[in-house]
């Protein structure tokens, strides 16, 4: 079927599986110090550990939204070339940007005809908006129509898992996830918290490990507890600038599950302006998300 996938760049996808699927890509801000920067494709490793060498460097870090003006703008030039789109947002539980996306199509509806654009809201963020946009590309490859494709998607955002964990919990104070008090004492005793992306696409703390190798013994249990084999045998360890731990926890994993394609990539700045580095996860298809 013709037509494009588009991500935003909440993204982590496996360059090679991008680019053979043709997915493209909605540049999202970040400011690292006094930069401003377009995230504008998935970064490679070299660039991922630049980015959180500077963070752990203190250099400060923020994202801003993309507008529904800068949606309008990237759309109108698919609808004027008179390409359908897929598009894939991150998680309207953490962001507006499914909103903005959204105004922008409508916006288009009044200017143009035959606007052929699908918005899905992937309830999540990082692997598992990869996980769906490699699933969009199967399933375009299957003859699924735009339409019918956005439906599966949105049906099965909801069956994806995320367990992650972070290294320092003053990034997740600064979004307003833990307290400041929290954030003083939970540094001094170790604590790394254990965190999922919740039903309704938002986060949640779910545990609370003492130490880096607690911490790291968590995310195998939870996939353990959810992995639903019956769902598309795909899933992504996403980390910020930690290679051998990921390598470990991909190896254990596919010891139990050889079946499973286990995709490793660093975490997008996007991101990981809000986790800081060292930060963590496995995401696969679980069991409907709690």
């Amino acid at each position: 079927m013709d037509y494009k996938i588009l991500s935003d760049m909440s993204i982590d996808i496996d360059l090679a599986a991008a680019e053979q699927d043709g997915i493209e890509f909605i540049p999202m801000p970040y400011d690292l110090g006094e930069q401003h920067i377009k995230c504008e494709k998935p970064q490679n490793d070299a660039e991922c550990h630049n980015f959180y060498e500077a963070l752990r460097n203190k250099v400060k870090t923020q994202t801003s939204q993309v507008t529904p003006f800068e949606y309008f703008g990237i759309f109108r030039e698919y609808v004027k070339a008179g390409t359908p789109l897929l598009v894939l947002c991150l998680s309207s539980g953490l962001s507006t940007t499914y909103q903005s996306a959204l105004s922008a199509v409508q916006d288009l509806k009044e200017q143009y005809d035959n606007v052929q654009i699908e918005v899905v809201d992937t309830l999540g963020a990082t692997g598992g908006v990869g996980i769906l946009a490699e699933c969009a590309a199967e399933n375009r490859r299957q003859g699924m129509s735009l339409s019918e494709n956005a439906a599966w998607l949105c049906e099965h955002a909801g069956h994806i898992s995320y367990w992650f964990k972070v290294q320092d919990l003053f990034y997740l104070l600064r979004g307003g996830r833990v307290s400041a008090a929290a954030a003083v004492f939970g540094s001094a005793l170790q604590i790394k918290p254990i965190l999922c992306i919740n039903a309704e696409g938002g986060l949640d703390t779910i545990a609370k490990a003492r130490g880096n190798k607690q911490a790291a013994a968590e995310l195998p249990r939870r996939f353990e507890e959810t992995y639903d084999p019956s769902e598309p045998k795909l899933a992504y360890i996403c980390h910020a600038d930690v290679p051998e731990q990921a390598e470990e926890l991909r190896a254990q994993i596919q010891e139990k599950h050889p079946e499973l394609t286990i995709r490793v990539t660093g975490l997008c700045p996007v991101i990981g302006s809000h986790t800081g580095p060292d930060m963590m996860a496995i995401i696969h298809f679980a069991t409907r998300r709690k």
